[in-house]
């Protein structure tokens, strides 16, 4: 149970600590943005499509981290866990690939 609880945290750590980066990045990123377009329109109009993005990631990512977790304790060998990962990262891939398509083909037409 002690390394089940060691690799929690550290799991935790890692993965927190790689969101708040992320959003760090957004936040450090907005001036430079703001910068580059001058046409507040223009950036509204991509503030809404990264929030629609950001949206449908989750939306296709949606409960596949804690069925990983779950699935992952299952056994200890060190195959089934890389297949576990595996399968997680594969299907993370394919539907955030499927959502940024629709993201963009639905901001294509609208142009």
């Amino acid at each position: 149970m002690a390394s089940h609880l060691n690799l929690l945290t550290s799991n935790i750590a890692f993965f927190g600590g790689i969101a708040v980066l992320g959003r760090s990045l957004n936040v450090i990123g907005l001036p430079l943005l703001a910068w580059i377009i001058a046409d507040p329109a223009v950036l509204g109009r991509f503030d809404l499509l990264i929030t629609i993005a950001s949206l449908g990631s989750a939306l296709a990512n949606f409960g596949v981290n804690e069925a990983t977790y779950k699935l992952y304790f299952d056994k200890a060998e060190v195959e089934y866990r890389h297949q576990v990962l595996t399968a997680m990262v594969t299907i993370g891939a394919v539907t955030t690939l499927i959502v940024s398509f629709l993201v963009f083909m639905g901001t294509w037409t609208t142009q």
